[in-house]
């Protein structure tokens, strides 16, 4: 499966570069011992529910489905499109016999399948409404998200108008993301505290075997340590801050990072907010006296890794 591009814009001043290059190195890395398979699966269960999504539309008595747009007119979902290559969008047209202020009056009260209106776009030309709709979200499942129905509709004259109806969802790409940014990684044990700083240093590494189908192994540690250091401001790339951890509270979150959902969207085009380069380490020990240490980015495109996968997602307790 070829795997689409990856792209997070970082706004930041010096010191952002770190972020950016995390998300650019993971465009097209191959899978560490994960079934592809799966991910076609999703792609196909996600193209069903698109399809089911665009039947839930019940448009108005008299409309006729058309072969395609005519023209230009509604030329893409009404709400846009989504930027990703995992994107499934099935749609239809029709000619309705009723102005545009009447069929989308008919919509409002006729919701597809019950789903609960949750935005609204339209376009203009010279002051004049070209196009205007609605967007209905649908349930997410392990399979996909972003599932929602969009009915856009434009005018054809003072009688008639055409409708557009767009069963949408975005397949998730099970295949956890590699972490394979290059670079030193950073080695801590809770015995041994937390280093003075992390300058220099681009994630964390852990000894084989590879954990490349979850972030952490399974069980309960008995401590941890959470080592967070400052990115380029304040006192740059120190300690910041050290807390450690008794069982209960290393236990607590170790099941936040296992929480992490591991699947990813294809080609998936990111804005992150500010990045100043700030992370923190977090290194728990398990009753057979092994060290995993997790690498975390603190803002920016919020991220964990453990230096050979890597999610989404914040699981210290102040972000």
């Amino acid at each position: 499966m070829a795997a689409g591009a990856f792209v997070a814009l970082v706004v930041a001043g010096c010191g952002s570069s770190r972020q950016l290059v995390l998300q650019q190195s993971k465009v097209g890395i191959p899978p560490i011992g994960v079934d592809v398979v799966s991910a076609t699966a999703n792609k196909q269960k996600t193209q069903a529910e698109a399809e089911r999504l665009l039947q839930l539309a019940v448009v108005p008595p008299g409309s006729v489905e058309l072969d395609g747009a005519p023209s230009s007119l509604l030329s893409g979902p009404v709400m846009g499109t989504p930027m990703t290559t995992s994107l499934v969008d099935d749609s239809s047209w029709w000619r309705v016999p009723t102005s545009m202020t009447s069929t989308l009056a008919w919509f409002v009260g006729h919701p597809p399948g019950g789903l609960a209106r949750s935005g609204s776009g339209s376009s203009s030309s010279y002051g004049a409404i070209t196009s205007s709709g609605d967007s209905y979200d649908a349930p997410s499942s392990a399979a996909w998200t972003g599932a929602s129905v969009e009915i856009g509709v434009a005018p054809m004259g003072p009688d008639t108008s055409v409708v557009r109806v767009d069963g949408l969802a975005i397949w998730i790409d099970p295949i956890p993301v590699r972490d394979n940014q290059p670079g030193p990684g950073m080695r801590v044990a809770v015995a041994s505290g937390c280093p003075a700083g992390d300058r220099g240093f681009v994630g964390v590494t852990n000894p084989p075997p590879p954990l490349d189908r979850s972030l952490l192994p399974a069980g309960t540690p008995n401590a941890g340590l959470v080592c967070e250091y400052y990115g380029m401001n304040g006192h740059p790339f120190a300690l910041k801050e050290k807390t450690t951890l008794n069982q209960s509270a290393a236990d607590a979150l170790a099941v936040k990072v296992q929480q992490l959902t591991l699947g990813h969207i294809d080609g998936e085009v990111v804005n992150c907010p500010m990045d100043d380069g700030s992370a923190a380490v977090v290194a728990l020990v398990y009753p057979d006296g092994q060290n995993l240490d997790l690498w975390i980015t603190t803002n920016g495109c919020t991220d964990v890794s453990n230096g050979y996968i890597s999610a989404g997602g914040s699981v210290l307790p102040d972000n």
